[in-house]
């Protein structure tokens, strides 16, 4: 034979796999990757259903179930105003911040309405907004009506 024949040959002659020993192989190739699909499944269906923990493995304190909403309600005013001092008990002790207090909105805010002081604001009627909030500044039967949306 010449040496390009057996060179030929030889590589033709490498030895062809078993076709049992393929079959086998292929079987336990589909087994291993089953196995490692389902050991992955596992691992998530594991890591998916724990609680969140803190770091240090403290356990979250557990949520309280949602309360119903309740409706929105003022107190009535004969029940507030008793518990309320009034901006003459603090007069006493603090004469200089009272005096600075006395005359800023915020202290003219704390003063009883008065229609000779205050019917200008609801007079004509009139829409106040605030962001999102609309409120009606009005008169009723000689009375200053202020009315806001969402306080029923």
């Amino acid at each position: 034979m010449s040496r390009r024949k057996k060179q030929k040959s030889s590589s033709s002659s490498e030895p062809q796999p078993d076709p049992k020993a393929t079959f086998w192989e292929r079987v336990m190739g589909v087994w291993l990757a089953i196995f490692f699909l389902l050991l992955l499944g596992l691992g998530v269906w594991f890591m998916m259903g724990r609680p969140n923990l803190p770091v240090g493995g403290e356990k979250k304190p557990a949520t309280p179930a949602p309360q119903p909403q309740q409706k929105f309600g003022l107190e009535p005013e004969s029940k507030v105003m008793p518990r309320y001092a009034g901006a003459e008990s603090c007069r006493t002790c603090h004469a200089a911040e009272f005096e600075k207090w006395q005359g800023s909105h915020h202290g003219l805010a704390e003063r009883k309405v008065d229609m000779k002081t205050d019917g200008i604001a609801f007079e004509p009627a009139r829409e106040i907004k605030a962001g999102t909030q609309v409120s009606e500044a009005k008169t009723t039967d000689g009375k200053l009506v202020l009315t806001t949306a969402g306080l029923k």
